[in-house]
């Protein structure tokens, strides 16, 4: 069974989702570090909730490692159960970017009819790329079958060891 996946700006899901939702349908929410939680208008089976800002390291507020640990637990429990993940940020652009492009490498089909252009923000994606050894060990075969090589240069340029 095809599993979806696409990103969103924080008003889309405050206001009106693009589309009708069922029983596989999960939302990951994230949230500026000092925001709250947004009203979300849609009927997601599950929302997860994560609270981390859009910059780059040092800055206290972006993507910890335990964060990205949980976000990859709901991911694979997802995966397992054939659920689609909507991810949306405050902009829909960077932070679930990162999320949404994963997810596309993971098997989830992205639905760009919806979203905003993404610019994955390379700290959350590579926290979340270490979650996932099997992505790790064939990197590069992974981006050609998906057809990703727009984005081989800022992948490329991703440290390591994010600090």
């Amino acid at each position: 069974m095809d599993k979806f996946t696409a990103n969103f700006p924080r008003a889309v899901v405050q206001t009106r989702f693009p589309f009708e939702l069922d029983h596989r349908d999960w939302l990951i929410s994230i949230n500026d570090a000092a925001s709250m939680e947004p009203e979300i208008k849609a009927n997601f089976e599950k929302i997860f909730f994560f609270f981390f800002d859009d910059e780059t390291p040092p800055w206290d507020g972006v993507m910890q490692p335990e964060q990205a640990i949980e976000m990859a637990n709901v991911i694979k429990q997802a995966r397992d159960l054939e659920k689609n993940i909507w991810v949306h940020c405050h902009a829909g652009i960077c932070r679930s970017g990162a999320v949404v492009e994963l997810l596309g490498l993971l098997g989830w089909t992205i639905v760009n009819d919806f979203s905003p252009a993404r610019l994955p923000n390379t700290h959350v994606f590579t926290l979340l790329r270490q979650q996932f050894p099997e992505l790790e060990q064939s990197w590069d075969a992974v981006m050609d079958d998906k057809g990703y090589n727009f984005y081989k240069n800022w992948i490329d340029s991703i440290p390591e060891d994010p600090k």
